[in-house]
């Protein structure tokens, strides 16, 4: 969930793939997006066949433990767009493929969370791969046709 204004560049990239695959028919089109009635922000919804890989802050892959994340915490996704035509039904998906921690939060139960302040951002322990912005080592990304 994020601040509407946050999702323009995704909102346009979808847009423009919804245009390219379904033309006419685009106004049809499930997409990825959800509004919260409290908020008012977007709600993007991912999907995933396999657990997305997980980077600290300076995009180096997680190899130990992922810490918790909780509501508040600063992220960043990756993954691809992926068009659907199937039963009558057209839309667009968004696979999840990495997560990039920046500023997580950290709670336990009955706590909203507890904010770390100001940080570089979070380091893994163990550190031993650099994310490159090209690594495709995920299966569902070698037939990636959109990334976002």
């Amino acid at each position: 969930m994020m601040p509407n204004d946050h999702t323009k560049e995704l909102r346009a990239s979808v847009d423009q793939i919804v245009k390219e695959e379904f033309g006419a028919k685009a106004k049809n089109a499930r997409l990825p997006f959800k509004t919260d009635e409290e908020t008012g922000h977007a709600i993007i919804v991912t999907k995933s066949k396999y657990q997305p890989k997980f980077c600290d802050a300076s995009g180096q892959i997680i190899s130990g433990d992922i810490p918790k994340i909780w509501g508040g915490s600063t992220l960043k996704l990756a993954g691809y767009i992926s068009p659907y035509s199937t039963g009558g039904n057209i839309g667009v998906s968004l696979h999840l493929t990495k997560v990039q921690i920046i500023e997580p939060v950290s709670g336990e139960e009955g706590n909203d969370g507890i904010s770390f302040g100001e940080e570089e951002g979070y380091r893994a322990d163990t550190p031993d791969i650099v994310l490159e912005a090209e690594d495709a080592s995920n299966s569902d990304t070698d037939q990636a046709k959109y990334n976002f």
